[in-house]
């Protein structure tokens, strides 16, 4: 009987480290907003296998690259829904991640099942909101893809860029405006230096007539 029992007390031992662990290792690995936004500015994917809309490996690698030939600052995370529920809704945790990656660019993040997007230049709501309602059936990778490629479009097409287009407009005009002062005033040199070099030719012949009759 006591020979049982410890046999049963070595077995319990290892079960209940094992169990232990098992129980810390989610705790450990738990993604934090500092976390994300770490990895967010070497990395334009952040995916976090434990979110409930989880890419797949390459689905991720595929996102990454359709983001880079599209040249922008885009960046995407993929998080458990109990990460919105921590920063106070989704809205919130998409703020809270652009404000802590301190980046300017466009932002989208999936939080189990909600789909928010926004940008520090331009608005990209309506072109997250087409990406979901066409693509949410066929899957996140599906609605990433489709609103990676309308950012890349809107952005192309300068209307996500009206304050740089503004300044290069203004920056334009100026160079312009000085460009023909500077034409003017040449003219208007160059008349002067005419006018006078005519005066001063009249008044010599003038002057050699008026010597030649006291002559």
């Amino acid at each position: 009987m006591t020979a049982s029992r410890s046999r049963l007390a070595l077995l319990l031992v290892p079960a209940l480290g094992l169990a232990l662990t098992l129980l810390a290792a989610p705790a450990a690995q738990a993604a934090t907003i500092d976390s994300v936004a770490a990895s967010l500015r070497s990395d334009s994917v952040y995916n976090d296998p434990a979110a409930e809309n989880a890419l797949t490996a390459g689905q991720a690698d595929d996102l990454r690259a359709q983001i880079a030939d599209t040249g922008l600052p885009i960046f995407i995370a993929v998080v458990p829904a109990s990460m919105a529920a921590s920063a106070g809704g989704p809205d919130a945790l998409l703020r809270s991640l652009r404000d802590t990656v301190g980046r300017n660019g466009v932002y989208a993040i999936i939080a189990g099942n909600a789909f928010r997007a926004g940008s520090t230049s331009g608005s990209v709501t309506s072109i997250a909101d087409d990406a979901f309602a066409a693509q949410s059936s066929a899957g996140p990778y599906a609605v990433l893809e489709a609103f990676v490629a309308g950012v890349d479009e809107y952005y192309s097409s300068g209307s996500g860029s009206s304050g740089t287009s503004s300044t290069s407009s203004s920056g334009g005009s100026a160079f312009s405006g000085l460009i023909i002062l500077l034409v003017i005033a040449l003219i208007a040199g160059l008349v002067i230096f005419f006018v006078v070099r005519r005066s001063r030719r009249t008044k010599a012949r003038e002057l050699a007539q008026m010597r030649a009759v006291l002559d």
